[in-house]
């Protein structure tokens, strides 16, 4: 009975050694499941890790092209407001807003936080700027017609100006050479100056022509006719001047003023002219004996030299 006992023992002894041996592995095998399974979810992660980084890196490129396009943008309307600024002075007040609202979208943009789906709000707002600039131009246009019309208007009426400037200065120089003509036409003139030298005799005067048998000297002239000068007395001077270049005198110095100067005179003769040709002889006399030589003999009136003549005695 023993004997048969012992088999039983070892095979259950056998079954329990398979049965501890049968633990371990199960327990390897859920750990290379485990294993398998944690570094598929990794492996996954991974691959949904760097499509996320490049959908964002793409993302992140595309924002940054919209802003740099919507900075150009910008730049380009700002140098557009600068030049119409330049050219039209009038608009500048009108210009400043629009440069500020620039200025504004341009910090906005500094930020390179702009999402594609705000773009559109960025182009409404340039667009707009956009067209405000075109407004501006052409109203500036508009002013630069205005300006053109003006200044051919005023070339216009210059030049119309100049004309009757020039028409009325050839007036002007007609009235003063008429004014000339009626002052000159107005003053009196003489004609026939004739120069005698007399010997007075027993038996009647003689003219004769030297110097030691000379007694007195004529001078006989004629005031023409005039009726544009005024008619009343009238004062005519006349002056000789001797061959040793004195002015003769009966006297002392007497003077009269012609163009602005002192002019010696001899004698003076006052007449009642009365429009009418007057003939006048004037007689000089003299104690001293008269000196061979040139006689210089002036006629003056009215401030004026009117009549002059060289009379030789031998």
């Amino acid at each position: 009975m023993e004997e048969k006992n012992i088999p039983q023992q070892d095979s259950k002894t056998q079954e329990q050694k398979k049965s501890s041996n049968k633990g371990p592995i199960i327990f390897l095998a859920i750990l290379a499941i485990l294993l398998a399974l944690l570094t598929g979810f990794s492996i996954k992660n991974l691959f949904e890790t760097r499509s996320f980084a490049e959908v964002t890196l793409e993302e992140k490129n595309k924002a940054l092209s919209i802003i740099d396009e919507l900075k150009g943008q910008l730049n380009n309307l700002e140098a557009d407001y600068d030049k119409l600024s330049e050219e039209n002075e009038h608009l500048e007040g009108r210009i400043r807003t629009e440069r500020a609202q620039i200025q504004r979208l341009r910090a906005e943009l500094r930020s390179e936080t702009v999402a594609p789906e705000d773009a559109g709000k960025f182009k409404e707002k340039i667009k707009e700027l956009e067209d405000r600039l075109e407004e501006y131009r052409r109203l500036a246009n508009v002013c630069e017609s205005d300006k053109q019309s003006i200044i051919r208007e005023k070339s216009e009426i210059e030049t119309n100006l100049s004309k009757v400037k020039s028409n009325l200065s050839k007036v002007e120089e007609e009235k003063v050479k008429m004014g000339r003509r009626i002052d000159k036409g107005s003053h009196l003139s003489v004609c026939e100056l004739n120069i005698e030298c007399i010997r007075e005799g027993l038996f009647g005067d003689r003219e004769v022509d030297r110097a030691r048998r000379t007694d007195r000297m004529e001078i006989c002239f004629t005031i023409n006719e005039n009726h544009v000068a005024e008619p009343g007395e009238r004062d005519i001077y006349i002056r000789i001047i001797d061959p040793r270049n004195r002015v003769l005198s009966r006297s002392g110095t007497n003077t009269i003023e012609v163009n602005g100067r002192e002019v010696e005179y001899s004698t003076k003769r006052t007449v009642n002219f009365r429009n009418e040709r007057i003939h006048l002889c004037e007689v000089w006399k003299q104690t001293d004996q008269f000196t061979g030589g040139a006689y210089n003999i002036t006629i003056y009136a009215e401030g004026r030299e009117i009549a002059h003549k060289m009379y030789t005695l031998e």
